[in-house]
């Protein structure tokens, strides 16, 4: 029989063994369950404090990329400006180079603006050659001097 007074008299030993069997698991239940109820509201309140963060970052970054926004369209703006100017300079200096190059031929006299076309020519000449050859070429084809042809 059972020595010890949890037991009812005259239970055999192993249903006393079982019943507290039983009631080790049933406490190591309830411990579980505390357990994993202390986890849930843990679990809970360290979800909100991350939900409050990513809200706060995300708030945040939609302040950041409004300003890299604003940045990226004023210096794209700034850059356009400056080549804007530089291309009004550029459009400037090329044409007193060009005025003070024809004013030089004209103090130079006849020779001087046949030298000043010599040089646009020879300036040139790449270009115009190659439209010339192009005006070649078409003009042999419409009359059908050149013709092409796959031979065998």
């Amino acid at each position: 029989m059972v020595a010890n007074g949890d037991a009812r008299p005259g239970q055999p030993l192993a249903d006393a063994i079982g019943i507290g069997f039983q009631t080790v698991i049933e406490g190591l239940r309830t411990d579980v369950r505390e357990d994993i109820r202390d986890l849930r509201d843990e679990l809970g309140k360290t979800e909100g404090r991350v939900i409050a963060r990513v809200e706060l970052v995300d708030d945040a970054q939609k302040d950041t990329r409004a300003f890299i926004e604003s940045f990226a369209k004023g210096h794209g703006a700034d850059h356009e400006k400056e080549a804007e100017d530089r291309r009004i300079a550029h459009g400037q200096f090329y044409d007193f180079i060009r005025k003070a190059e024809l004013d030089a031929a004209r103090r130079d006299g006849a020779l001087g603006v046949v030298r000043y076309g010599v040089e646009l020519l020879s300036k040139h000449a790449p270009r115009l050659v190659a439209i010339l050859t192009a005006l070649g070429l078409l003009g042999g084809f419409a009359t059908g001097n050149i013709s092409v042809g796959i031979g065998r």
